[in-house]
C-alpha cells in the first residue's frame, strides 16, 4: 500500500474515509462562506467533492496538472488573478504537497479580498498521522499518505498566517 499513487490511496477503506471527513468538515467551513468566487487551490481526491458545499456563486479548482474536476491548471505560486479579487481560498493538504508551502500562502493573500476567507486542511504532525509518517521514514518508506512532502504544525501555520496579516 505504501508505494500506492495518491488517486489509488482515496480509493482504499482509509483514503475514501478520509476523503469523507473532510468533505463534511468542508461542507461546515463553507457555510458561513459567501460571496462570488470560491477557489480551491489544489487537487485533493476526486472532483470538486470539496466544494459542493459552497454558498459562493461561482467555485474553481485549479491545480498544477490537468485532472479529473480541475477547472484551471496553472503554477500555484503564481495564481493567475488579480489581486484582492477571490472572496474565498480552500487548500486541501496543498501546503504539505507542495516544495515551496509558504509562496502559495503568499500567493493566496495576494488574491483575496480584504475580508476574504482562508482554510487549510491538513494533517497533524502531532498525531496519529504524523507518527505513520515519521516511523515510515525511519525505515525507507514512501512518504504517507502518499504524495506529501512534509507536514506542518498548527503552530507554524499560525505564524505564516500571522505574517501575511490574516486574522
Amino acid at each position: 500500500m505504501d508505494d500506492m499513487p495518491v488517486v489509488d490511496w482515496f480509493e482504499t477503506p482509509l483514503g475514501a474515509r478520509v476523503l469523507r471527513e473532510e468533505a463534511r468538515l468542508a461542507m461546515l467551513a463553507l457555510d458561513d462562506v459567501f460571496g462570488f468566487e470560491l477557489l480551491q487551490v489544489g487537487a485533493w481526491g476526486p472532483s470538486h467533492h470539496l466544494l459542493d458545499g459552497a454558498r459562493t456563486q461561482h467555485t474553481t479548482l485549479l491545480a498544477p496538472e490537468i485532472a479529473p474536476g480541475v477547472t484551471l491548471c496553472a503554477p500555484l505560486e503564481t495564481l493567475p488573478f488579480k489581486s484582492d479579487s477571490i472572496d474565498a481560498i480552500l487548500l486541501p493538504h496543498t501546503l504539505e504537497l507542495v516544495e515551496d508551502p509558504y509562496a502559495v500562502l503568499r500567493e493566496a493573500e495576494r488574491v483575496l479580498t480584504g475580508e476574504g476567507c482562508l482554510m487549510i486542511c491538513g494533517f497533524n504532525p502531532f498525531s496519529g498521522w504524523g507518527a505513520r509518517r515519521l516511523f515510515g521514514r525511519r525505515f525507507g518508506r514512501p512518504a504517507f499518505p502518499p504524495g506529501t512532502q512534509r507536514m506542518l504544525s498548527e503552530r507554524r501555520l499560525r505564524d505564516w498566517v500571522a505574517l501575511l496579516g490574516f486574522d
